[in-house]
């Protein structure tokens, strides 16, 4: 009991009873990890585990709450800083919290932007990027949307690329003038884009599926 690293024994003890699928046991663990070794630098591991069960159980705001448990450990210090904020935000977004998961989302680019030597940083970032369109379609405006991604991607291209999924998304789900707002806005920046004959069809559908006769 007095051994030294007593901390990393529970938390390897812990990891590999994860690996056998022993969940429930590996908490248990993890649980005395944290309760007897709160400094330890395996806590977030430990709390991670923990909002992992939550958010596959389906209880995202058991989830969510330790999630932000992990996050209270500074990034320098926490190599899994990044993936509890991505998590958070999927977690947000089950909850159709979609202003909370926009946020979480975006708070990974930034993380990923300043630490970009961090676990997973670059990939983390990059899934945040193509993933932060699906709340953003909830919550923002078609029409502010591509200054929006500007600031988050990290090219012209990528910010172009990231509008047009939006207007995919809206399309699929029938939000018609969303996605005319969209494919005209994606015309007017990039006229001679190759795919500008593809956007005005889209509109010219979105028109014939959702205007009077007149219009289309």
């Amino acid at each position: 009991p007095d051994y030294r690293r007593m901390d990393e024994v529970l938390f390897s003890l812990a990891f590999g009873l994860e690996e056998l699928r022993q969940h429930d046991r590996a908490r248990q663990v993890y649980h005395r990890l944290i309760k007897g070794f709160p400094q330890s630098r395996f806590i977030p591991h430990a709390y991670l585990s923990f909002a992992e069960f939550y958010f596959n159980e389906g209880d995202m705001r058991a989830a969510i709450q330790f999630y932000d448990k992990v996050t209270e450990f500074p990034p320098e210090r926490n190599p899994v800083y990044g993936f509890a904020l991505y998590k958070s935000a999927w977690a947000n977004y089950n909850m159709e919290d979609f202003t909370g998961a926009l946020r979480k989302f975006v708070e990974v680019i930034e993380f990923a932007t300043q630490n970009p030597n961090a676990r997973d940083a670059e990939n983390l970032a990059r899934q945040s990027r193509r993933e932060m369109v699906l709340p953003y379609a909830h919550v923002g405006s078609p029409n502010r949307a591509l200054e929006f991604f500007r600031r988050y991607t990290t090219s012209e291209e990528q910010a172009i690329e990231t509008f047009e999924s939006l207007g995919e998304l809206y399309y699929d789900t029938g939000q018609w003038d969303n996605a005319i707002a969209v494919y005209q806005g994606l015309i007017a920046e990039q006229p001679n884009n190759d795919r500008t004959c593809y956007w005005q069809t889209r509109v010219a559908n979105a028109v014939i599926s959702s205007r009077p006769k007149e219009d289309q």
